[in-house]
């Protein structure tokens, strides 16, 4: 616990509020199993805003996320990194991919598309989407940027304070996820037949 401020019982329960209000400003704005939150969609597994505040604490208490004073001199903000992170990542999971019902209906034939052309779509773009991920997976500072990208953090000054590095190398990391997802959407088309 070097590298964390020292707080008190009462400032902690604070820092556990405000990021639980950031976490909850966040999570009503994603879409959860295809179904937007804000019209009922839950995360998988049932985690909820505060969940991952706590979760968020518990990790730079534990050492799995530490802090960079120099990077990040504030210890919230810092936090509230941590929360956009685990929100993409949760937001990005297997586990979240919509999951689509294709109920009988008694319209006219050939008005909807087939089961199988449905089937095949949503095939596809989990696909493509591995196909994305597998591809920046392998560039560690190009998929903090994805996932800062997606968590609404879109300055590229903001994202290297929050993951401590120089802003030169974000943008070059921006530059190379461009160009890995460009493959991967070629590769993607490709495989089509």
């Amino acid at each position: 616990m070097g590298n964390i401020p020292y707080l008190t019982e009462d400032q902690w329960e604070e820092v556990l509020e405000r990021l639980t209000w950031h976490a909850q400003q966040k999570y009503i704005r994603l879409v959860w199993q295809g179904v937007p939150a804000a019209a009922g969609g839950r995360a998988p597994g049932g985690i909820e805003p505060a969940d991952l505040a706590a979760q968020a604490i518990v990790d730079v208490i534990e050492g799995r996320r530490r802090w960079n004073r120099e990077a990040a001199p504030d210890f919230l903000d810092f936090l509230t990194g941590v929360v956009d992170s685990k929100l993409s990542h949760l937001s990005r999971s297997r586990e979240n991919r919509p999951v689509r019902v294709v109920a009988p209906t008694d319209e006219l034939p050939g008005r909807e598309p087939a089961p199988e052309h449905t089937a095949a779509e949503g095939e596809n773009l989990a696909r493509l989407q591995d196909l994305v991920f597998a591809a920046v997976g392998q560039d560690p500072i190009a998929l903090l940027v994805m996932e800062h990208l997606e968590a609404g953090v879109t300055r590229p000054a903001a994202i290297a304070d929050r993951i401590g590095v120089d802003v030169r190398e974000i943008y070059n990391a921006q530059k190379r996820l461009r160009q890995k997802i460009g493959s991967a959407l070629r590769a993607g088309q490709g495989d089509e037949p």
